[in-house]
């Protein structure tokens, strides 16, 4: 664990990893940047963290950084900072890629890592690359580590954290579609919640049997799950979701 943690970027995501990292670490100091003024000090309040009056000396004071600005603000905010050679600074910036962190960062070390809301709660999983045993110790407070082989993996991962906010839009989706045929609203949304969960729950209860099995089983022949399946094929359902997963994919190519 770094003796002092360092993030510059202080949006929503910064405040679900704050809020990861307090779960595990009660006595680890957090610096914060002083931008987004008020999530800085919400944060300062409810999760006992100190917000630093410039990005220096939040770089100065810290032996582990996080960045996690807007990606086009990543080069403006970051080649602005003098990191030093005994650091290690963390970019959850998406699209930027390793050799630009390394370039911008220098002398200090730089590494890629991603994770999603769930972090807060300690279950995200997050992506690293390339690896680095004392991030990889100390980012496993948010929930599961995955280490890449190299970028392209990595970037391939990187787009399941758009997938992840998608499902939350299917949540609210099926709660509206019950709500249209006499659910009340909650109620919909609760019933979704707990099928969604299922769904995660038994796919972990049944790892080691194929994805295509676990359907061939539900969908059983002249049931409601291949009636649906069916009318979800013959309307490119799913062939939209991965049209959605390829643009993502674009766009996290970013720049080199």
């Amino acid at each position: 664990m770094p003796a002092k943690l360092g993030i510059i970027g202080v949006g929503h995501f910064a405040g679900f990893l704050v809020e990861g990292f307090r779960n595990r670490y009660r006595d680890l100091e957090i610096v914060l940047s002083p931008r987004g003024e008020e999530m800085s000090a919400r944060l300062s309040a409810d999760f006992n963290c100190r917000v630093a009056g410039h990005n220096q000396t939040v770089v100065d004071q810290c032996d582990l950084v996080i960045i996690s600005v807007r990606p086009n603000s990543f080069e403006d905010v970051v080649g602005a900072l003098k990191f030093r050679e005994d650091q290690t600074v963390v970019s959850v910036v998406s699209g930027i890629m390793h050799s630009t962190i390394k370039k911008f960062v220098a002398p200090a070390k730089g590494v890629r890592a991603l994770a999603i809301s769930s972090a807060a709660i300690n279950q995200s999983p997050t992506y690293l690359y390339p690896d680095d045993f004392g991030c990889r110790d100390f980012l496993q407070a948010l929930g599961p580590i995955h280490v890449m082989d190299n970028e392209e993996q990595f970037t391939v991962a990187a787009a399941y954290t758009a997938l992840y906010g998608w499902c939350f839009k299917l949540l609210d989706e099926g709660a509206d579609w019950g709500a249209a045929n006499g659910l009340e609203k909650d109620q919909a949304i609760t019933l979704m919640r707990e099928v969604l969960s299922g769904v995660a729950g038994m796919a972990d209860h049944d790892a080691d049997i194929s994805m295509e099995k676990v359907v061939e089983s539900l969908a059983t022949k002249g049931g409601i799950t291949e009636l649906g399946l069916n009318v979800l094929e013959e309307n490119d359902g799913f062939e939209a979701w991965h049209n959605a997963l390829d643009a993502v994919h674009e766009r996290l190519k970013g720049s080199s």
